[in-house]
């Protein structure tokens, strides 16, 4: 009877004690994480606060204060503020610099150049030779590198330009994507150039030491994928280029995520001096391959428990990599904010999905999910 009182007083203690003390999970994960890398989210009209389009946008109730890095999520991507041969509008980009400035945020622009991104002008028939291609490049560069100055700590200068084929011999026809004309008319020049155009227009400010230049891609991380990468990085250090760092996209669903892998290309990159940031992060709660297939519809309001603990495992795997690898991380930003705003609910993008999706930290009420909690109260 002695030890079962005792067992009680002292789980009695234990729970006061834990009632009394602040977890990290009760600060915000800007703070959690300081010692870290910074963290951010990728924001769009309806994660942002303010007047969008002369609407007034979903407002995220606070949760926008977790984070000190802030990505456009579409809005500083060319066919966004360049739309025509000579206009740009950058009313909407400035708003969200605005609103990360108002928040202590740093802002990620993204992204100069990206073959998917590309207004009407911008084409194979309109575009016959390497000369015109380059300069109309170096014009945009220019004037949007010019417009943000040193508001925008950091530029994904070109973005998914390796190609997804499986080929193990590594070649300059292999490695970069063929579907890109940019690439038929120019080779991988164009790729050098605007590195060098972003930087010599940085320096021209004299600001280049504020603004970092990175590349960006998704898949990075798998084997095949990040030996083509690599083969990239190195002749383009091997040509002097401007080039700061790499940006890991890191999609995931519930079956893709591998630890080895991860931890493999955050090594191998920083191994060239490269600065590693982890730029579109997220977990897709289906599956997409047999290892663990997920055949039930879930209801709008969110994902089963266990399928949210499973998706906290990963969360949980990954955020120990990086924690483990502080010293070459400098970043990691979320690819939204909460559940009910994600690009994953497009079913032109995501035909497989048997529902709504729910990939991020926060649920579509704002609440902390089981991922929130892992990250924050990690024990490492």
């Amino acid at each position: 009877m002695k030890n079962k009182l005792f067992s009680l007083l002292v789980i009695a203690l234990l729970s006061t004690s834990c009632s009394n003390s602040t977890r990290r999970s009760d600060m915000l994960l800007r703070d959690v994480y300081k010692d870290y890398f910074s963290i951010g989210a990728a924001f769009n009209d309806g994660s942002i606060p303010v007047p969008m389009d002369d609407e007034e946008a979903v407002v995220d109730d606070g949760l926008y204060n977790h984070f000190n890095s802030l990505t456009c999520e579409n809005d500083m991507k060319w066919e966004k503020i360049h739309p025509s041969e000579y206009v740009y509008d950058y009313e909407k980009a400035d708003k969200y610099v605005e609103f990360a400035k108002t928040h202590n945020m740093g802002v990620r622009g993204h992204a100069l150049v990206w073959y998917r991104a590309l207004p009407g002008y911008m084409n194979k028939s309109k575009i016959h030779d390497k000369e015109t291609l380059l300069l109309k490049e170096k014009e945009h560069i220019d004037n949007v590198v010019e417009h943000f100055g040193d508001s925008v700590y950091c530029w994904d200068v070109v973005n998914e330009v390796i190609s997804d084929s499986e080929d193990e011999i590594i070649t300059d026809e292999n490695a970069y994507r063929q579907d890109d004309f940019w690439y038929e008319l120019s080779g991988k020049e164009y790729i050098l150039k605007a590195f060098e155009y972003a930087d010599a227009k940085l320096k021209e400010l004299g600001i280049r030491e504020k603004v970092k230049l990175f590349y960006n891609d998704y898949d990075n991380t798998k084997p095949v994928k990040k030996a083509k990468t690599m083969h990239m990085l190195n002749w383009l250090l091997e040509a002097n280029c401007p080039i700061d760092g790499i940006g890991l996209q890191c999609h995931y669903n519930m079956g893709s995520f591998v630890k080895d892998e991860l931890e493999s290309a955050i090594v191998d990159y920083s191994s060239l001096g490269l600065e590693v940031q982890i730029t579109e992060f997220d977990v897709d709660i289906y599956d997409e391959t047999p290892s663990m297939a997920i055949e039930e519809s879930y209801d709008i309001l969110g994902a089963p428990e266990k399928i949210l603990d499973a998706q906290a495992t990963i969360y949980d795997h990954a955020f120990k990599i990086f924690r483990k690898h502080k010293d070459k991380i400098s970043n990691v930003t979320f690819w939204g904010i909460r559940d009910n705003n994600t690009y994953m609910n497009d079913p032109t993008e995501f035909v497989g999905h048997a529902g709504p999706n729910f990939p991020y930290i926060f649920d579509i009420f704002g609440e902390k999910k089981p991922a929130f909690y892992v990250i924050a109260d990690y024990e490492d």
